[in-house]
């Protein structure tokens, strides 16, 4: 029944998650460029939210593990948002120009790395047969 709920989450934020990121211009700050790293930035966060929310399905009935993930999610999300900050704050102190790009790209790259450990960890039977299909970014 968890699982099913979980699926269902899942297919909801699919549709979107899963859209192919656009390809943003590498130019300037411009708000065109912003609106469009940070359009990819919501969409992987979106599919990893899918993700995490059938891993905990999964996991349903096992509340130590339930927390162990909710826990380590929590400890990841700090940790992005430091690593970011300071690849913004390094390329400001340095005065390249794309300083909001290089935090978004951060995000991005983070975020993506997340959405497949949770898929490797929590969401790959043993069989080799996954709850969830593998995540691809493009």
């Amino acid at each position: 029944m968890k699982i099913a709920l979980g699926l269902m989450v899942y297919l909801l934020v699919a549709g979107e998650a899963f859209a192919a990121p656009s390809s943003c211009p590498f130019a300037d700050d411009s708000k065109e460029e912003k609106l469009c790293i940070s359009a990819e930035a919501d969409r992987a966060e979106k599919m990893m939210l899918a993700y995490l929310s059938a891993a905990k399905a999964a996991l349903a009935g096992d509340d130590s593990l339930v927390q162990h993930l909710s826990d380590s999610q929590a400890a990841w999300l700090v940790y992005r948002k430091e690593q970011c900050d300071n690849e913004q704050l390094w390329a400001r102190l340095r005065n390249k120009p794309f300083s909001f790009r290089l935090s978004m790209e951060c995000q991005l790259h983070l975020t993506q790395g997340r959405t497949r450990d949770i898929w490797n960890v929590y969401l790959l039977r043993n069989s080799g047969t996954p709850i969830l299909s593998e995540p691809h970014f493009q």
